[in-house]
C-alpha cells in the first residue's frame, strides 16, 4: 500500500510542476509574440483571455509530460537505490510498472474530459464561429448552397434542391430559411418548382413564407465548413451518426472523430517504453533523462502524426491511421513482457 501511495504522489507531483511549467511558459510566448498587436488604450492588455489557449495546449504536451514524468520517476528511484530496496523487499519492478500504467490511464481520462469537454468551450469563447461565409452541400438526395450560415439554424440567400427518387425533383431559392426543428423548414421571399423525372415543369410559386419538411439538419449542411474543435463529443457523435444517414460520412471527420479518444490515451499507451528502464542498475543523469524522453516521445509522435495523415487523407482506414501506434506499443510491452518471463526461468 505504501509503495502505491508513493509511486502516484511521486508520479502526479512531477506531472503537475511539468505541465503547469510547459504551458505557462507557451502561454508566455504568445503573449510576447501578439504584443505589438494588442490594444494597450481603453481595453488593456485583457491577458486573461490567453488563459483560454491553456486547455489545449496542455492537451498538445500531455502525452510527453506523462512519458517525461514517468522516466523523472524512475531516474529518482535509481538515484536513491529504491529499486534496488524494492527487488531486496521482494517486490516485483513490474507491479511499479503497472502503479505507473495506471497513473498514465488517470491521465488519459482527465485529457479526455478536458478535451472533448473544456477544449470546445475555450474554442468559442476565444474565437467567432456563429457565422460561415458559404455553405455547399450535395448528397444523393439534397443539393444545398447557401451564402451565409448563421448557426445554429440560419440561413441567407439559398437555394435547396430535393431529389424524390423515381418521383420528382423540388428546387427552393429563398431570400432567408430557417430550420424549426423536427425535419421542418420555413423559407421567406423566394421562388418554389417542381419538376417531374422528365424535367419538366409541374408547378411554379412565388412565395414570402413557405413552411415544408425535409429529413435533414443544419448541422448536417454545415458539416464541411463547420469548425469541429468546437463541438463536444457527443456533438461529434451525433453529427457522424447523422452523416451516416445520409450517406455522406468522409474518411477526414471519421478520423478525427478517432482522434478525439486515440491522443488522450496516448498518456497511458506511450508509458509502455518504460518498462524496459526497468532493468537499468546504473544512475540516469537528468540529462539523458530529458533527452531520451524527447528522443522517444517525438519519434513515437512522428509515427502517431504520419499514420493519421495517412487516415485523414484516405490512404488507410481512420481505424487503422489513427490507432497505429497504439497497436505498435500494445505488441512492444507483450514482446518485452515474455522476453521477461523466459529470463525469469531460466
Amino acid at each position: 500500500m505504501l509503495k502505491v501511495k508513493y509511486t502516484i504522489l511521486s508520479f502526479f507531483k512531477t506531472f503537475i510542476i511539468i505541465s503547469v511549467s510547459i504551458v505557462s511558459l507557451f502561454i508566455f510566448i504568445r503573449i510576447i509574440d501578439d504584443l505589438h498587436s494588442l490594444e494597450l488604450v481603453d481595453k488593456g492588455l485583457r491577458l486573461w483571455k490567453y488563459l483560454f489557449d491553456a486547455p489545449e495546449l496542455f492537451i498538445e504536451m500531455s502525452p510527453i509530460v506523462t512519458f517525461l514524468s514517468g522516466m523523472f520517476f524512475i531516474s529518482e528511484m535509481l538515484k536513491y537505490g529504491e529499486l534496488k530496496v524494492f527487488e531486496i523487499s521482494g517486490i516485483n519492478h513490474r507491479k511499479i510498472f503497472y502503479i505507473l500504467c495506471v497513473c498514465g490511464l488517470l491521465v488519459s481520462g482527465f485529457t479526455f474530459y478536458v478535451r472533448n469537454y473544456t477544449v470546445p468551450v475555450c474554442m468559442i469563447k476565444k474565437g467567432k464561429f456563429k457565422e460561415v461565409k458559404t455553405i455547399n452541400f450535395s448528397s444523393p438526395e439534397y443539393l444545398v448552397y447557401s451564402e451565409k450560415f448563421i448557426s445554429p439554424d440560419f440561413f441567407e440567400m439559398v437555394q435547396f434542391s430535393y431529389i424524390k427518387k423515381g418521383e420528382y425533383t423540388k428546387l427552393i431559392k429563398a431570400e432567408k430559411a430557417r430550420y424549426e426543428g423536427k425535419n421542418y423548414w420555413r423559407f421567406e421571399n423566394g421562388n418554389l418548382w417542381l419538376f417531374d423525372l422528365n424535367g419538366q415543369l409541374l408547378k411554379k410559386d412565388v412565395f414570402r413564407s413557405f413552411r415544408t419538411q425535409f429529413q435533414i439538419m443544419p448541422e448536417i449542411l454545415a458539416s464541411d465548413s463547420k469548425n469541429i474543435e468546437t463541438l463536444s463529443y457527443v456533438e461529434f457523435k451525433h453529427l457522424l451518426t447523422n452523416m451516416k444517414k445520409f450517406g455522406i460520412i468522409q474518411k477526414e471527420m471519421e478520423s478525427y472523430f478517432h482522434e478525439r479518444t486515440a491522443y488522450p490515451l496516448l498518456n497511458f499507451f506511450l508509458l509502455f517504453l518504460l518498462l524496459p528502464f526497468f532493468s537499468i542498475s546504473k544512475k540516469l543523469a537528468r540529462v539523458f533523462v530529458l533527452s531520451i524522453s524527447m528522443v522517444l516521445a517525438f519519434v513515437s509522435y512522428g509515427i502517431y502524426a504520419f499514420s493519421f495523415g495517412l487516415a485523414t487523407s484516405g490512404r488507410v482506414p481512420p481505424v487503422v491511421g489513427v490507432w497505429t501506434l497504439h497497436f505498435s506499443l500494445i505488441v512492444f510491452l507483450l514482446i518485452f513482457l515474455v522476453k521477461i518471463e523466459k529470463k525469469e526461468k531460466i
